[in-house]
């Protein structure tokens, strides 16, 4: 499948706005909210000091930080698998190839028609176009979706 692909001055301007206090404390983000693009949907505010959660305990509904390595044993497990051609509520990871594990840097949740629900660090929950999304966590993307339990 192909996306749409952004230019990588626009992506590092994302980048950017993890440096800003309100971006990632939801008692300071009406004073950046402002800042963030028009393209870019905001579903959530970003977490305060007493609530962190990471893009992942987002993606897998953890309510709180969930490490990477753990999204690499669902895989070792058959609980997460890859799929070439996502639909609405498959995992989007972006990722790097470390050889036996993935490196996974950002997740979140495909929609439709490119488009994704995500959690940008601890910052806002963002709707956006899949690579529509910060420089760091890179251009390589790949889709899993649950796998049975049996």
């Amino acid at each position: 499948m192909n996306f749409k692909k952004f230019l990588s001055s626009y992506r590092k301007e994302l980048d950017g706005l993890f440096k800003s206090r309100g971006f990632i404390d939801a008692n300071y983000f009406n004073g950046v909210e402002s800042l963030i693009p028009k393209g870019l949907e905001v579903l959530g505010l970003p977490d305060t000091p007493e609530f962190q959660m990471n893009c992942h305990g987002y993606t897998f509904n953890t309510k709180g930080w969930f490490e990477q390595f753990k999204i690499n044993e669902l895989i070792k497990n058959g609980l997460l698998v890859r799929v070439q051609n996502p639909t609405k509520g498959d995992i989007i990871l972006y990722i790097d190839d470390g050889g036996k594990m993935l490196v996974i840097k950002h997740s979140g949740i495909y929609e439709t028609k490119g488009m994704v629900r995500s959690k940008w660090s601890n910052g806002p929950i963002f709707r956006h176009k899949i690579f529509e999304a910060p420089f760091s966590y890179g251009d390589k993307i790949a889709f899993y979706r649950r796998g049975s339990t049996h």
